[in-house]
């Protein structure tokens, strides 16, 4: 029962992170940085059995979810610029972290196909 509760105030505190993140105004590299921090630490109390199948699936698709928005902000500033030559390089780039977020099981199949 204890092992439960422990499990129950991690997800929570997880949960408390994800929304700080998604909160977050600023986009830089920085909001990328903790979310991976944030995907690690989870994945890390998953290896140890300190959360469960379902809440691990969970977590990872509200992580996904950070990815995508992190992405879908950089591609929005992206039509704010006149400069059409130079946002065609930054679309792009932004078009292989995604690739690249998408390989190394950053963002699910849903998240990646929008």
């Amino acid at each position: 029962m204890a092992e439960i509760k422990k499990a129950v105030r991690r997800v929570i505190q997880y949960h408390k992170r994800i929304i700080f993140i998604s909160n977050n105004e600023k986009l830089d590299e920085r909001y990328i940085g903790q979310i991976d921090n944030l995907k690690a630490d989870i994945k890390d109390a998953y290896a140890r059995g300190k959360i469960t199948d379902q809440q691990y699936c969970n977590l990872k698709e509200e992580i996904s979810i950070l990815y995508e928005i992190f992405y879908q902000r950089k591609i929005d500033l992206l039509s704010e610029l006149n400069d059409n030559e130079k946002s065609e390089v930054m679309f792009n780039n932004i078009r292989n972290d995604i690739k690249d977020a998408y390989a190394r099981g950053k963002i699910t199949s849903p998240h990646y196909n929008l």
